[in-house]
């Protein structure tokens, strides 16, 4: 346990903070005393997903199902606020080790403590499914060993962060090397995934070793997928418990034992319940050092002195020429940012402000934004969406699940976990499936085409070498392949091309608790770096919007701590320099945006709590556009019209078409009944091709909108109904390509 330090709180609810126990993908976790005495486990969850509205739903939900979880192997919910400014749930505190700690001190577990450890598991799970959750994230970072036996933690919780804006940007919901196939394959899950997460905990508990090995997201995903874990180290096991874990292990869900019968197992194979502590004598003392500690935890730290909170605009700054020795950013500039949170506020008028010239001085890589002009409020009328259905042909069956389309000619890549499939627009295989690991953050854009040539980020080939790849689009033929530019690089996409140069997102150290974006530019011609650039200001996943005349990077941050949350920074092509930095409205990119960023109008826009157009040269704002109803405030994704002379954007209200030039709305409309931002497959994203623009909402259509006007040209309501699956599209030629799962349909662009 760590003690509080000034960046910790001093009382969560109404409990008193004693310490830091540690800090995962949720936010941190404290060690907090009631006035009773009490003694807990708190999880305060992170800034930007307190203000995602999103996660707050679902973040209530799970705290109600997961208090309905008891029984003596979990960690049992007794206090939360999901309302609170930033939620907070507080968990009986159980004084153990968590067996992944365990392990690296101590080495694999004895096949007495093992048999307990599996059984305990099954019975937790039995518990959690009983309360109508699936765990997730079953691993041995979630167990902790006790003197009473093994118990689970964090049960039910993950599910909350699923489908919110933090997992569309690539972040994958469970642990690769822990979770089941059906996960990895993003096929829709049962409690029996858990099963095969106990077996994989149960393994590394037997063996001191991951049952997939190591290396990447994307790597472990295809061995969960598709490989079988090594049996020799349980060669020294006994059978029947060997045969379980192996069982546990099936690829196939149907073949696996459920929590009721592992339990049964077990006692059929004998555990001696009247033995003395069922762990090792060096782990028991480890476990009674931790029951000490708290003992003798100091007291809390007294609360800090309350500052007022400062307004989140800087006041206007005089206009200023670039600082001596700074260099102009050509037109031909990246644009990245880290966001953090979304933030939510009140209305339920338009808000159009127009900030010719002003919003923003430049200062090179010191700029700060003003608040522009005084808003002016204006009704802004939604037309009601309707359309007839669409005439559908539905495709052959993809196999696999597909994680990305991409459409160039008369040539459709199909991306799976496992493969790429090369299909002509008739969905007949033109090119047989290559081997292919895609960027596990890559659904929305897995790759890009120039000249015929197709770039994607992963593994590929026999050896699965992982790189960036260049494939023969006609052929499927594997070109060329650049090796990964640094150890402990974690790929999310192929974010664009800049005349010759791809540009590749990631993160860098991930496992360190301080993880840095990393953006590497190769030059396809020489095949060679022509630069790498990391930092906490360049964090999670970069794309770079398909405009005809400029080129940026916009990345949206992960949150994480020290990070620096809601800016954006241009970076120079050429070296990848920092030039001049905005925040961004409200704190963070739009909850849904996937491509976050487009060029119109001559300018840079990006999303917020408000959409902004800036200069590209100097950064200031030329117009913003906002719309608030019922505390909501957040926008989507703005993508540009071919012409570049429209901006389409998700909201509160609905669709709307802003004028690029000016900001100011030409159309609006919302599906009835229905939202645009509220669900998975809200999150589908804008596309615009063909005199149309495609968005989804809340009840699984596929909405046609004249691109013009407004008006619905034509719905698809999706039979497979999976609300968890988002649609990946692919359009042009005339044809929106949808993929929901393993299905795989085509609409004419005009509906008929």
């Amino acid at each position: 346990m760590e003690l509080s330090d000034a960046a910790d709180p001093r009382w969560v609810g109404p409990y008193a903070v004693l310490g830091r126990l540690g800090a995962g993908g949720m936010g941190k976790v404290y060690l907090g005393r009631s006035a009773g005495g009490h003694t807990v486990a708190v999880k305060v969850v992170r800034p930007e997903l307190a203000d995602d509205p999103v996660f707050r739903a679902r973040f209530g939900q799970e705290v109600a199902a997961a208090r309905r979880v008891a029984g003596a192997f979990t960690a049992p919910v007794v206090n939360a606020d999901p309302d609170a400014p930033v939620p907070w749930m507080a968990t009986a505190f159980v004084p153990g080790v968590p067996l992944s700690v365990a392990v690296a001190r101590h080495g694999a577990l004895p096949e007495a403590s093992l048999r307990m450890l599996v059984a305990g598991l099954a019975e937790a799970l039995r518990n959690v499914h009983a309360a109508g959750l699936i765990h997730r994230d079953l691993k041995p970072a979630n167990v902790l060993l006790a003197l009473d036996g093994p118990h689970v933690i964090d049960f039910g919780i993950s599910r909350a962060v699923e489908g919110t804006s933090h997992t569309r940007s690539g972040a994958v919901v469970g642990s690769p090397g822990y979770m089941s196939p059906e996960q990895a394959l993003d096929q829709p899950l049962t409690p029996i995934s858990d099963v095969f997460s106990l077996g994989a905990t149960a393994y590394f508990a037997a063996t001191g070793l991951p049952p997939f090995g190591s290396g990447n997201a994307a790597v472990l995903m295809f061995r969960v997928a598709g490989t079988e874990p090594d049996r020799a180290p349980l060669a020294g096991l006994g059978e029947p418990l060997r045969a379980l874990i192996l069982r546990c292990l099936a690829k196939d869900p149907a073949a696996r034992p459920d929590p009721v019968q592992v339990v049964a197992d077990v006692e059929e194979q004998g555990v001696d319940v009247a033995a003395g502590s069922w762990l090792p004598a060096p782990l028991t003392t480890d476990i009674m050092a931790v029951r000490a500690s708290i003992l003798t935890a100091p007291a809390p730290l007294p609360a800090p002195p309350q500052i007022p909170p400062a307004p989140w605009a800087l006041p206007a700054l005089p206009p200023q020429p670039p600082a001596r020795g700074t260099r102009t950013i050509s037109r031909r500039t990246l644009l990245v940012g880290a966001a953090g949170a979304v933030a939510v506020g009140g209305g339920v008028a338009a808000t159009v402000l127009s900030a010719p010239g002003g919003g923003a001085e430049n200062t090179g890589r010191n700029t700060r934004s003003s608040p522009g002009p005084t808003a002016a409020s204006v009704a802004l009328p939604t037309t009601p969406l309707t359309a007839p259905d669409a005439v559908v042909r539905t495709m052959p069956n993809l196999g696999t699940a597909c994680t990305g389309l991409v459409l160039s000619g008369d040539v459709l890549v199909s991306f799976g976990l496992l493969n790429a499939t090369g299909l002509d627009l008739n969905a007949k295989v033109r090119w047989a499936p290559i081997t292919v690991i895609p960027a596990v953050g890559a659904k929305h854009r897995p790759a890009v085409v120039r000249n015929g040539i197709l770039y994607f980020y992963g593994g590929a080939g026999s050896s699965n070498v992982m790189g960036l790849h260049a494939v023969d689009i006609a052929t499927g033929k594997l070109l060329w392949t650049v090796g990964a530019p640094a150890a402990g690089w974690s790929p999310w996409a192929v974010a664009g091309l800049l005349g010759d140069t791809v540009i590749v997102s990631g993160s860098i150290d991930a496992t360190s608790g301080s993880p840095r974006g990393f953006v590497w530019a190769v030059d396809t011609r020489t095949r060679r770096t022509l630069w790498q650039q990391s930092g906490e200001d360049v964090m999670a996943v970069l794309l770079v919007p398909p405009p005809t005349t400029e080129a940026m990077i916009l990345a949206g941050g992960t949150g994480s701590a020290g990070s620096r949350a809601g800016e954006v920074v241009v970076l120079d092509p050429a070296t990848g320099r920092r030039g001049w930095r905005n925040p961004v409205p409200g704190g963070s990119f739009g909850p849904y945006a996937n491509t976050t960023a487009c060029f119109a109008g001559g300018a840079y826009v990006y999303a917020g709590t408000s959409v902004t157009a800036v200069d590209p040269l100097s950064g200031r704002t030329r117009w913003t556009f906002k719309v608030t109803r019922n505390g909501y405030d957040a926008f989507g994704e703005p993508v540009a019209s071919p012409d570049e002379k429209t901006v389409y954007v998700t909201c509160v209200v609905g669709l709307v078409a802003l004028d690029a030039a000016t900001g100011k709305p030409k159309w609006a409309t919302a599906p009835q009944g229905g939202s645009l931002t509220e669900s998975n497959w809200a999150s589908a994203g804008i596309r615009v091709a063909d005199g149309n623009v495609y968005v989804a909402d809340d009840r699984t259509n596929l909405w046609a909108v004249d691109a013009e006007t407004g008006r619905g040209r034509w719905k698809y309501s999706d039979p497979v109904q999976n609300s968890v699956n988002v649609p990946l599209t692919a359009v042009g030629g005339g044809r929106l390509w949808s993929a929901n799962g393993t299905s795989l349909v085509v609409v004419a662009a005009s509906g008929a």
